[in-house]
């Protein structure tokens, strides 16, 4: 049980993070990422966010983003305007957290070096 009431924030962040993990089709599984990071990118940049729920959503974030990953990087098929853009929200252009996130956890450094080696693949065709 919870010791308090889930923000409508949180709430939000976890379904979004929640739609893209259980989503199925790659492209929709990308634009339901995009949407998870930017509203918990937004969230954990607004100086008014308690600080307790900014905690949880940073454990959200790592979380899904670990399942997520890998659930993409075991991917069979995926077209390539799709696979750059999960390039690009992940390895191109991602937000600080993710940043550390990598540097921290030798599990998602392995699972972004497989999508980079999957990039070079792409790129030498």
């Amino acid at each position: 049980m919870r010791d308090r009431m889930e923000s409508d924030d949180l709430k939000e962040i976890r379904d979004l993070f929640e739609q893209a993990e259980r989503e199925e089709d790659l492209d929709v599984k990308l634009a339901a990422l995009r949407d998870a990071i930017s509203t918990f990118a937004s969230f954990t940049a607004d100086s008014s966010s308690d600080a307790g729920d900014v905690a949880i959503a940073k454990n959200l974030h790592d979380t899904y983003l670990r399942r997520i990953t890998k659930q993409i990087t075991s991917a069979k098929k995926m077209n390539s305007s799709t696979f750059y853009g999960y390039l690009s929200l992940l390895l191109f252009k991602p937000n600080f957290h993710t940043k550390q996130l990598l540097s921290n956890d030798p599990d998602m450094s392995d699972a972004y070096a497989k999508l980079w080696e999957r990039y070079q693949g792409f790129v030498r065709l």
